[in-house]
């Protein structure tokens, strides 16, 4: 993960699952006009996205992913139709976010996980040491 593949769209929104994508924040003006619930996962950025939680490096990482996979599930659950989550690029801390959230409520590894995000974003950067305690 890290470059571009020849045809992918950085600025489009990867479906993950069939309601739960990961974007960019150009893909965030998209995902908010479609009706999505978007999160925005980078503190620095002034985001349309309904709700802002960042993920910082380092810092409460795991805390704030069990955070942002419980509103995740909560709103696949009730009421959203799909759920986007997205940082500066959708390369380091949206993926990791989906990944948590696909780790702690769909059971998978974190290997699978990853398998699963990269299959739909080739971006993708793994950044499973941001997270304590996971080797």
């Amino acid at each position: 993960g890290g470059s571009v593949p020849e045809g992918f769209d950085i600025d489009s929104i990867s479906w993950v699952t069939p309601r739960l994508g990961i974007t960019d924040m150009e893909g965030s003006v998209e995902s908010v006009a479609a009706g999505y619930i978007t999160i925005n996962v980078a503190g620095e950025l002034d985001s349309p996205a309904q709700v802002q939680r960042a993920v910082e490096p380092y810092y409460r990482v795991m805390e704030t992913l069990d955070e942002l996979a419980d509103l995740i599930n909560g709103f696949l659950e009730t009421q959203a139709p799909k759920v986007v989550v997205h940082c500066a690029m959708g390369i380091e801390r949206s993926p990791l976010t989906v990944v948590w959230y696909l780790h702690r409520y769909q059971g998978l590894t974190l290997d699978e996980a990853y398998a699963v995000v990269r299959e739909a974003r080739p971006v993708a950067v793994e950044r499973r040491q941001w997270i304590e305690g996971v080797a």
